[in-house]
Order: C-alpha cells, then structure tokens, then sequence
C-alpha cells in the first residue's frame, strides 16, 4: 500500500474520530481516566493520527498487500481498530478484543467486523473459522499466565490458520517477565514480530523468518 492509501485513510476516518472528539460529553467511557488525558484507552483516540501510521506500517511491513482479496484475517488485541481497517481495504479482515464502549464504538464507525472476548488462563479461545493471517500486536495477558500458557495460547492460534496460514504477533515488554519472555523464543522476544506457521509450533523473529 502506498501513500495514498494512507492519505485516502486519513480522509475518511477523520470526520469519525472528530465526531468522537468534538463531544460535548462523551458516553460509555467509563474505564477512561479523563476526557483529554493522554492516559488510558482514550489516548488511541485523542492522538489517532499516530496510531494510525503505525498500523498503515504494519500493513506494509507483513507485504499483506501480496494476499489474494479473499484472503481471511484476524486481528487480536485489536484496540481502535486501524489496522483491520487497512486489512479490510482489500481482504476479509476480522478483529477481536476486550469489550471496552470506547472501542466498541470506533469498530462500528469505522464498519469492522468485531467480536468482543477476554484472554483468560485455561480458557478457550472465542475465535470461529479459520484464517489465512492472524495478527496480534503489543499482546499484554493476565499475570498468571505461565510459559505453558503461552504454548497453548498459540498453540490454539495454529488451529485457527488455514494450512500454510501465518499468524505474527509480539508483546507488550512487562516489568518481571523478562526471564519469561526469553524462553518464548531465541531472543528476547517483547516488541519483535514473531512468525508462527500452520503445523510449526516453533517462533522465531521475522528478521530470522524460515524460507
């Protein structure tokens, strides 16, 4: 995607994001900290054209673009939505994420397909069909989680992928888990985008991607 497709994005999505801003009172945001701090879920808002880029780069950066059109993708951890929104611009593109209003609200706006549910310890995933790419980027789970629930958690990513289907994703760095991160791959893995493949339960980083 060039930059016009960027420059293209930007023009529909901000009239959305200015209805939001431009409230007098906005509804439903109960889990924000304050309407104009830049703390809390708000911030993907109040500062959209940021997060935007960074999800136009995702977009070029996984050469997505190289999908066919019927290609089916999943998002997890979605947060506003961006990225499937790119996504969607050319594929089947589905997203998921925790079921916050303020969210809730901009997936509709922005006309996603989204699915609402909790990464929870030793609970399946609420995820139907299966996909040729599933994303999942700046992943932050629940303190119990242990490296055998990381393996199963991704585990579960895999059944979800269409054979020869890719999923990428990367987490969030957590104070404590350092030790933790490091048994999940070759290199510290918080920030770097790993591959996994249909049938290949082994990550690695996309710097060091298997041919």
């Amino acid at each position: 995607m060039n930059k016009k497709g960027l420059q293209k994005a930007y023009t529909v999505i901000k009239p959305l994001m200015d209805s939001i801003l431009f409230e007098k009172s906005i509804p439903n945001l109960e889990n924000v900290p304050g309407r104009f701090n830049s703390a809390g879920y708000y911030k993907y808002v109040a500062y959209w054209p940021k997060y935007l880029e960074v999800a136009y780069k995702q977009y070029n950066s996984l050469n997505l673009h190289t999908c066919s059109a019927s290609s089916r993708m999943l998002d997890i951890a979605t947060g506003v939505g961006f990225f499937p929104y790119f996504c969607s611009l050319y594929h089947n593109a589905y997203c998921t994420e925790l079921p916050i209003p303020l969210y809730k609200r901009v997936h509709k706006l922005l006309g996603l397909k989204a699915s609402y549910m909790r990464i929870t310890k030793g609970k399946q995933l609420d995820i139907e069909g299966t996909y040729d790419v599933i994303t999942a980027f700046h992943l932050r789970f629940d303190k119990g989680f242990e490296l055998a629930d990381y393996h199963t958690f991704f585990q579960r990513i895999i059944e979800h992928l269409t054979l020869g289907g890719k999923a990428y994703f990367s987490l969030i760095k957590e104070e404590g888990r350092e030790e933790l991160h490091k048994e999940l791959g070759p290199e510290p893995m918080p920030n770097k985008i790993f591959i996994i493949s249909n049938g290949d339960s082994i990550w690695y980083p996309s710097n060091q991607r298997k041919k």
